[in-house]
Order: C-alpha cells, then structure tokens, then sequence
C-alpha cells in the first residue's frame, strides 16, 4: 500500500530516491514551513483570532503556539546579540569610581582594574560558603566593568519572557475563573500575545538599527504601548466582559498583574545573570 495502515506515513518507494524526487521533497518541506509562518502573521495580528483558530481545531494552516513563540524569540535573541555587539565599545570603559567595602576589608578602585579576578580573591579570601564567594567574585567582576553585565543582561532578556507567560497566565486563570477555562488556555492565550509583542519589538529594533539610533534600549513601544493595547483587546474578544463597569475595573487588574509579572520576572533574570555573568 502507499500509505503505512496504522500511522499514515507515505511508503517509501525506489523512486523517491532519485535526485528530482530528493530536491522535491526539500524545497517542498522548506516552502511548507515559510507557508505556515505568512498564514499564521496574517492573523497573528488580529486580536485573539490565532489563538481561537487553534482552540477550535485549526491547526494544520498555522505553527504550534508554542513552536511559533520559540521561533520568534531566538529571532529577537539573535538580534539582540548583535546589538550587544555593536555597543561593546560604548561600554567596555564604564567602571565603578570609589572603593569596595566588603566584610572587614576595603578595596580601592585602582587595585581592583589593575588586578585579576583570581588574584584578587586569593589576595582577599572570604570564606562565607559558596554563595558568600560567589557573590565576592561577581562583585569584583561589576566593580572591574559594568558595563559588561549590562550587555549580558540585554542579551539574556528574551528569557524575561519564559518566565513571565507562565506568571501572566496563571493570573489569568484566577482573574477569569468563572470562565473556566483549564490552565493550559490562559497559557496558549498570552503565548499568543507575547509572540505578536516579540514580532513588533523585533521589527522596531530593526528600524532603530537601520536609522542608527543610540537609545534603542530606551525606546520600546512594543512594551509601553503596543502590549497593553493589544493584550486588552485580544482579552475582550476571548475572555468578553459585557458589562462596561466590570470592564473598566479588569482592565487596570490586568496591566497591574502584568508589571507584576514582568518585575519578578525581569528580576530573575537580574539574579541569574549576576550569578553567572
């Protein structure tokens, strides 16, 4: 038979090994998946339309939610990445002035840039516990230049956002209870969101890369106003509240759980990357 009776696959047969056959199936797959990706912009930006197409089961059009939002975020990771690398320059000499005070001990900032980080603990040993000595060394590395850990924070923050959808989404779950709707919904739901806030930052940091703006870091309209505009309206269209007073009472319970979310979140990543940056 052509087709394999239990899960479908197609047969393999001697001339799907010729050179045409092989090139088809390439280019074939290839154009599938770019397909997928232009069907599921179409209505990623319409406000909860992606997210209802798949709940209702049409799914063979459009990538995972989850696959779309991975493929988006290493897009924005790679974006920042050559970012960080062009303000490598503007950063490398911002160093901290003063001395380091710590425990019993004072270190001048001259003795800290003229000396290594392994020389300096062995020439100030703390011994306060793993994360005592941890957090020294880190130390030394800030004080010697931050500006290093703040590139290091810029491209490590899409990993923000794998920790605030699961955050945002439980907060669903418990602002819209008496819709009950199962976890996993609410987390498909902002997934939704968060991919189409990742394709509008992405698409505004490429506009401040071609016109040379410095203060790209500062400007993100994706963050201040593109995401809660589109974030609401995607919940009246999924999560409907009829009344206009409920309504308006929602809404700021809304952005206020999401600055919430976004500051543990932002904060983990503070943490993390202090600890290994």
């Amino acid at each position: 038979a052509p087709y394999c009776s239990s899960c479908g696959q197609k047969t393999a047969l001697e001339s799907e090994f010729k050179l045409r056959a092989v090139l088809g199936q390439f280019f074939g797959n290839i154009f599938s998946i770019d397909s997928k990706v232009l069907k599921t912009l179409k209505v990623l930006f319409i406000p909860g339309q992606f997210y209802k197409d798949f709940v209702c089961g049409k799914r063979e059009r459009y990538m995972h939610p989850l696959r779309l939002f991975i493929f988006f975020n290493l897009f924005l990771f790679g974006l920042l990445i050559s970012f960080n690398t062009d303000s490598v320059s503007i950063n490398q000499n911002k160093v901290f002035s003063g001395s380091l005070n710590w425990g019993n001990q004072t270190i001048d900032s001259l003795t800290i840039q003229n000396t290594s980080v392994d020389e300096l603990l062995r020439q100030y040993p703390q011994n306060d516990g793993f994360m005592g000595d941890l957090t020294f060394k880190q130390i030394l590395h800030l004080y010697k230049d931050e500006g290093a850990y703040l590139d290091y924070v810029m491209t490590k923050l899409p990993w923000v956002l794998f920790i605030f959808i699961p955050l945002i989404a439980f907060a669903s779950f418990l602002l819209e209870f008496k819709k009950r709707e199962v976890y996993l919904k609410h987390f498909l739901f902002w997934t939704n969101v968060i991919s189409t806030v990742i394709v509008v930052n992405a698409l505004e940091l490429l506009i401040f890369k071609v016109i040379a703006v410095n203060e790209r870091y500062e400007i993100n309209a994706a963050v201040t106003l593109f995401f809660p505009v589109f974030s609401l309206w995607s919940l009246q269209w999924v999560y409907p509240t009829k009344k206009v007073v409920l309504r308006v009472l929602k809404w700021p319970l809304y952005l206020l759980t999401s600055l919430l979310a976004f500051a543990i979140s932002f904060i983990c990543i503070l943490i993390i990357s202090f600890l290994f940056f």
